[in-house]
């Protein structure tokens, strides 16, 4: 034992924090991850499947290259990443 821990005594706790989280805390936690991993899968996904819908419908580059770039704009446009919640609320 050393001078810097002398007279301490480690306590464990008596559980794991996870073992206290109740079935439907795990099914929000695990719901929010998804919803996190998708969303940015779609983004990823569009990148790979650009060349395919231009070939598919015969879209010029410059109109796929659009596509790729404004897929991660809102509908609103990008003023509502600029200004946050000012911008969507009712």
């Amino acid at each position: 034992m050393t001078a810097a821990n002398a007279g301490v005594d480690s306590v464990r706790p008596a559980r794991a924090w996870y073992r206290d989280v109740t079935h439907d805390q795990w099914m929000a936690f695990v719901g929010a991850y998804l919803g996190w991993v998708l969303d940015g899968f779609d983004f990823t996904i569009l990148t790979f499947l650009l060349v395919d819908i231009q070939r598919s419908f015969a879209v010029n580059a410059t109109l796929a290259g659009l596509l790729g770039g404004h897929a991660d704009v809102p509908p609103g446009g990008r003023h509502r990443r600029r200004h946050g919640g000012r911008s969507l609320g009712p």
